[in-house]
């Protein structure tokens, strides 16, 4: 059944002189170009820093956040939060920029997919958005979207250079340097909450109880 149908609609194409996915091709330029026509609306201003404004909105949300120059420092800001949050284990998204890290033997994570809500979990994220603190999260076989829910605390390493200033400017950042688009891209904005039950908020309804996020100046990625 599928040849036949692959067989008339080639000979409809033919008929027509048109090439196998010269609609999808037209249609994407086409909205390509209507996107790109359009004027970006109003924009609140985050200032210079970048960093000071991802800050600020990330302690507004009811996240938490710790600062480290080099790898040596983001292992180090790590363990100093998972000690504090009391988590002698963690699970880690078995990507290439984490397990290159220098760990140390008292702290190894263990790197995989998350199986249990009540571990200690650590990712990438992919981008930070200055104008609301948020955390781009995007779906890949090395970070895969269950980190962004499963872990009860959340560990979060993002790149002080991938803090954009506007949810416009991550779009287009992704669409420029992601092709194709990851399946899903998660905007994380603090712990998971809720005040569906009597009004009264709740941390960790769907998500993270905790969200502790480390920016790190140098050296995040691992080398290519």
């Amino acid at each position: 059944m599928a040849d036949d149908r692959a067989t008339v609609l080639g000979a409809v194409r033919r008929a027509l002189n048109r090439e196998a996915g010269s609609d999808d091709r037209r249609r994407k330029s086409a909205a390509e170009q209507h996107l790109q026509a359009r004027a970006v609306g109003p924009q609140p201003l985050p200032g210079e820093n970048l960093i000071g404004a991802f800050t600020e909105h990330l302690e507004a949300a009811a996240a938490t956040w710790a600062r480290a120059t080099a790898p040596a420092e983001a292992v180090h800001a790590v363990q100093e939060y998972a000690r504090q949050a009391g988590q002698d284990t963690m699970i880690a998204a078995d990507h290439p920029d984490l397990r290159h890290l220098p760990w140390p033997a008292d702290l190894q994570p263990h790197f995989g997919a998350p199986a249990d809500s009540g571990a200690c979990g650590l990712t990438l994220a992919e981008l930070g958005i200055a104008e609301t603190g948020s955390l781009v999260l995007c779906a890949a076989p090395v970070t895969p979207t269950l980190y962004n829910f499963l872990p009860d605390i959340l560990i979060c390493l993002l790149s002080t250079d991938a803090i954009v200033a506007h949810l416009e400017d991550a779009w287009r950042w992704l669409q420029s340097h992601r092709s194709p688009l990851p399946r899903a891209v998660n905007l994380v904005t603090g712990p998971s909450r809720t005040a569906d039950v009597e009004q009264r908020l709740q941390l960790g309804a769907h998500g993270p109880r905790q969200l502790h996020a480390i920016l790190v100046d140098d050296g995040l990625r691992s080398p290519s």
